[in-house]
């Protein structure tokens, strides 16, 4: 009778320990990250009564955070409420490696976030060599990107992705706009031809000797594309910028996909451009 009472006493220890360990979930954009590469972590709960007490770094540093959020909804007539704590960090050690661990502090408890691993791997590609890496973002859509572009989730910005090559100046980003969304807000159907028109001007606003190239449509499976190569004067700089700018429309959503570089390097990259665009999917 007593090993019953013992075992029963152990499965509610052990089932109370899972439902605290889960009740701090991480979201990351990314499996593998390069050596040294920022990584955004978000820290996911619901319980008002959290308070962050400490960080368990393991191999990574802290860059940057925590940025906080907090937002409410009520469903039902109940309430629920979700907090985050977003974080930089960077990858100092090889391999397999755990994520930080963030501790809390529940009404005197210390809750820790679930356990998450991700693989760091060596930055030893150069451009010509690398290959396309698959990526799944945030709003979980998926996207493919050369080796030699660093890749991150924007901080400061309304992109849900933002990639680089400082090197050899290439910049670009993902946004995204919920069609449904879209169309409360004109109060009528928003196609794929009046988006388009809409970031192009909103794109080419304000800059200097702007050319906008031919428009180019096609579908591949369900996903509708449209897109426009656009040069322009960089005063600040003294420099003559290129950019492709595309927009993919799903069932539910419209993305936007801008990469750039320096006129003189057009040509070499602009495949890479085209092939980054027309890989998004959702």
């Amino acid at each position: 009778m007593a090993k019953k009472i013992s075992l029963i006493l152990f499965l509610v220890f052990v089932s109370n320990f899972k439902l605290f360990a889960q009740e701090i979930k991480v979201r990351i954009d990314q499996s593998v990250c390069r050596i040294n590469d920022n990584i955004k972590v978000i820290y996911e709960y619901s319980s008002n009564d959290f308070e962050a007490k400490n960080l368990e770094l393991y191999t990574f540093e802290k860059i940057d955070g925590p940025a906080s959020s907090h937002s409410t909804t009520y469903k039902d007539g109940k309430r629920t409420d979700e907090h985050t704590l977003s974080y930089l960090f960077k990858a100092t050690t090889l391999g397999k490696q755990r994520l930080p661990r963030l501790l809390m502090d529940n009404n005197g408890k210390i809750i820790g976030s679930e356990t998450v691993d991700i693989e760091v791997v060596k930055n030893e590609q150069k451009a010509e060599e690398s290959k396309f890496q698959e990526y799944k973002a945030g709003h979980v859509f998926y996207i493919s990107f050369p080796g030699y572009l660093r890749t991150n989730s924007a901080e400061a910005s309304q992109s849900a992705l933002v990639y680089h090559n400082e090197e050899n100046e290439i910049y670009g980003f993902v946004t995204y706009k919920n069609k449904q969304y879209l169309e409360s807000e004109a109060g009528k159907k928003v196609t794929i031809n009046d988006f388009f028109k809409l970031e192009v001007n909103d794109y080419t606003a304000n800059k200097a000797q702007v050319q906008i190239g031919n428009t180019k449509s096609q579908k591949k499976a369900s996903i509708s594309f449209m897109e426009t190569e656009v040069t322009f004067f960089d005063t600040e700089n003294n420099k003559k910028i290129y950019f492709l700018l595309g927009i993919a429309e799903t069932d539910s959503t419209f993305y936007t996909v801008l990469s750039q570089a320096p006129i003189d390097k057009k040509e070499k990259y602009k495949h890479d451009f085209q092939q980054i665009f027309y890989s998004i999917k959702d």
